[in-house]
Formats: C-alpha cells, sequence, structure tokens
C-alpha cells in the first residue's frame, strides 16, 4: 500500500541541501518516527528504497515501515532541505479531495476536434509551476512529453509519477493534474511546449 506523505514546514528559507544528505536522512527517519499518524504510528521505520528530487529544495523518499496492524507498508514521503533540520516535519495531506479540486484552478489542455493529442507552449522561471489539466476516461494511453529550450523543464503527474520529461500510462476515468516547473535552479526562464496525446 502506497501513502502520500507531505511536510509541513515554517522557517526562514536556507540553501537547500542534497536530498540523499546524511543529516538531512536522519531528520527524515526522526521525523517519521515521531510524527506519522495512524495507522504508521504504531509501525518500525526499517529504511527506504530511494530518494527523489523534486523542485525548489523539495525532495521524495520512499520509507519502509514494518509492524502493528499493518503489516509491511511503503510511504511516500516528501520533504524540504531549505529550513533546519529540526523544523522538518511530516504529516499526512489533508484530502485526496483538496489536491482533486486544485486541478480545477489549472489550464485545461484541448483539443482540435477529431485530434487526439494538443500542445501548449510556455515559459517558466525557476521560481513558479504551471499547473495543467486533462480528462480522460478509462484504460486510455496517454502520452505527455515536455520539451524545453534549455533541457530543465520537466512535469509531476499526481498520482502517477514525478520531475519527468516524458510519461506513458494507462489512465482511469478522471481528471489529471500536471505541474510544470524547472527542475534545477537557473538564472534563466525556460521556454517549453507541452504535449498530451490520449489513444
Amino acid at each position: 500500500m502506497i501513502a502520500l506523505v507531505g511536510i509541513s514546514i515554517s522557517a526562514s528559507a536556507a540553501a537547500p541541501r542534497s536530498c540523499d544528505d546524511n543529516q538531512v536522512y536522519l531528520a527524515v527517519m526522526e521525523s517519521a518516527r515521531h510524527d506519522l499518524p495512524s495507522p504508521y504510528s504504531d509501525m518500525d521505520v526499517k529504511g527506504s528504497t530511494g530518494v527523489t528530487p523534486l523542485k525548489n529544495g523539495q525532495c521524495k523518499m520512499t520509507l519502509l515501515l514494518t509492524g502493528g496492524s499493518g503489516g509491511q507498508k511503503e510511504v511516500d514521503v516528501l520533504y524540504e532541505t531549505t529550513v533546519p533540520l529540526s523544523k522538518i516535519h511530516v504529516t499526512l495531506e489533508s484530502s485526496t479531495k483538496t489536491t482533486q479540486n486544485a486541478s480545477n484552478k489549472c489550464t485545461p489542455i484541448k483539443f482540435q476536434r477529431g485530434h487526439i493529442s494538443g500542445t501548449v507552449n510556455g515559459s517558466i522561471n525557476p521560481e513558479n509551476t504551471q499547473c495543467y489539466s486533462v480528462a480522460t476516461g478509462a484504460n486510455k494511453t496517454m502520452d505527455v512529453k515536455v520539451v524545453s529550450r534549455y533541457k530543465n523543464t520537466v512535469a509531476t503527474i499526481l498520482d502517477v509519477g514525478d520531475a519527468r520529461d516524458h510519461f506513458e500510462f494507462l489512465t482511469k476515468k478522471k481528471t489529471y493534474q500536471i505541474d510544470v516547473f524547472q527542475l534545477m535552479r537557473s538564472a534563466n526562464n525556460d521556454e517549453y511546449s507541452l504535449t498530451v496525446t490520449i489513444r
């Protein structure tokens, strides 16, 4: 079972540490042992299966939890590396509905009549995220590609994957949220095109 976990942090920004910095790892482990709510609070943190850099000092780590009434579970943990280690505090996301409702504020990707794909063009600065949405039926193949001038712009698709320039997956009947952003900090805006194909 995979559960998405978020971070609630209030602290002044600092230079980001590496996502796999040993001290950051220890701080995340400590927070997970004490701050995860039930049923995870009844389980032991046995380790992690990988670290993924996201954007602007954000990282994702998959924790392995064992024991309690849940048996064994993998938990995706998000954390910031731009705050003091003592301020890393792990909390569950408020609700799936809150995240899904956020997609209503995204720019819809529209397909012309009779076409199976749609493309949007834009320019993204290093600090911002551009949100798009696309609705689809079940059991379709969705292909999402991001092409950018400096090859530094990627996308995250909620419940599908993080920080990539290409996705191909089988859809559910839902509206997908696509967040476009620069992967590495830079001094320039990055011009990009985002193409979504559904067939």
